[in-house]
């Protein structure tokens, strides 16, 4: 079978990849950036490539392997199992450089077969290409005469550059300031594959840094400390063969806002219905000098309850009063949460009890309680007796708020009757 075209074509930047090899490691063309990487696209069991093995073991790995500066990988596109690839191409070939495991989807990505030949540069662009045996012989000589000359080219010592800025960080309270550097900077080839940012004169005892090691994202984390202050750091830019670029950014940390009310729970007491009852709610903002604006969003649903506002901004160590006003519409026992929404970090969302009872007036002429069980003109002890005997039961003349059920709910609207002199029954 003829070998199939290729994708990748001389002049191309190679495909990184990584795959394991037959000694367990991993490896990626990435690893090789600076040296000359030959590769070796083989067959385990192909004809071919153990025919071509020795060759390219004796007269390429072997030639330059004092040197340091080659490198040479085999990638089995057939997918092998490491006991037949070293049996059938290692052990045949008296191969001794690295065989990857597992590559036919790194031939599809090159698009390459079996019994395919590489040269990749320092930078990592292709810069030779050949089959073997398949449509001919293994032109080791040509192959030698390529790698000579990458070594002898001169080196290049172009610093990388930073293709944009990297702006400010700003983060909230202790929240770590996540930078991802990935396509800030490139070398000399318009590449950002080879390069490394690292984070330099900062203060360690109020940031600290993760990520140095690969050198592509980087993790501040304040101390307590930091927070509220400007912090400067130089990052530094640099590439294989040690050029450097270098540029400075601020770190701060912002004091987030600090929820805290005057009350969680609001108790109205007892209201006469057709009133009204106004408390306060006092809403502050804690938060140190310089932090963020406190968002409140404020909601109740029940329609005894009336808020004077929804929605309040509390600036950093300022308060907010809001009035809650409680109108009953009947004589019934109220309770209902306010809920507060905010962007306080650490409490979220605030829940304040609201309570309260409507009671009806006593007018002239006119029956204004049914709490008056006996008739006698006073909510009394009698009444009290009679009204504990029927508790719990489904006498429609003790269930004081029309529920169907003589409860709790009750026996709080007999509670606020309880002494006062009605002049009848309703």
């Amino acid at each position: 079978v003829a070998p199939a075209l290729s994708a990748v074509r001389v002049g191309d930047k190679a495909p990184d990849f990584r795959l394991k090899g037959l000694d367990n490691r991993d490896y990626a063309l990435s690893d090789f950036r600076g040296k000359v990487v030959f590769l070796n696209f083989l067959g385990y069991s192909c004809k071919y490539c153990i025919q071509d093995g020795p060759a390219v073991e004796k007269n390429i790995h072997q030639l330059f392997r004092e040197q340091g500066e080659v490198q040479v990988l085999g990638v089995d596109v057939w997918d092998g199992p490491p006991s037949d690839v070293q049996r059938y191409f290692v052990d045949l070939t008296r191969t001794s450089y690295p065989v990857l495991l597992k590559g036919s989807h790194v031939g599809g990505q090159y698009g390459v077969d079996l019994d395919t030949y590489l040269v990749v540069d320092q930078d990592g662009t292709v810069r030779y290409m050949a089959h073997g045996s398949t449509i001919g012989r293994f032109n080791d000589a040509a192959f030698a005469n390529v790698i000579r000359s990458l070594l002898q080219r001169e080196p290049t010592n172009t610093p990388p550059r930073i293709v944009f800025p990297v702006p400010n960080q700003r983060a909230v309270g202790t929240q770590p300031i996540v930078l991802d550097l990935t396509g800030f900077g490139a070398d000399s080839t318009d590449s950002s594959f080879n390069l490394k940012w690292q984070a330099e004169e900062f203060d360690p005892a109020l940031v600290s840094v993760s990520g140095q090691e690969d050198g592509r994202v980087l993790t501040f984390t304040p101390a307590p400390g930091a927070v509220g202050r400007d912090i400067p750091v130089r990052l530094v830019l640099s590439d294989s063969k040690g050029a450097t670029a270098e540029q400075g950014v601020t770190l701060r940390w912002t004091p987030a806002p600090v929820l805290s009310t005057s009350a969680e729970q609001l108790d109205f007491g007892s209201v006469l219905v057709g009133a009204a009852r106004e408390l306060r709610l006092t809403v502050s903002n804690t938060a140190a000098s310089g932090g963020l604006d406190l968002q409140v969003r404020l909601t109740v649903s029940d329609p005894r309850f009336v808020l004077s506002d929804t929605s309040v901004t509390v600036p950093a160590g300022g308060r907010r009063d809001i009035a809650v006003i409680y109108r009953p519409s009947s004589s019934e026992v109220a309770a209902h949460d306010l809920m507060m929404w905010t962007n306080d970090p650490a409490r979220g969302a605030l829940r304040v009890s609201l309570t309260g009872a409507g009671i009806l007036a006593q007018g002239s002429g006119v029956a204004q309680s049914a709490s008056d069980f006996d008739g006698d003109g006073v909510v009394g002890l009698d009444d009290f007796f009679l009204f504990a005997a029927a508790f719990g039961g489904r006498d429609l003349r003790f269930d004081l708020d029309k529920s169907g059920a003589v409860d709790f709910n009750d026996f709080f609207l007999f509670a606020a009757d309880f002494g006062s002199a009605p002049r009848g029954r309703m």
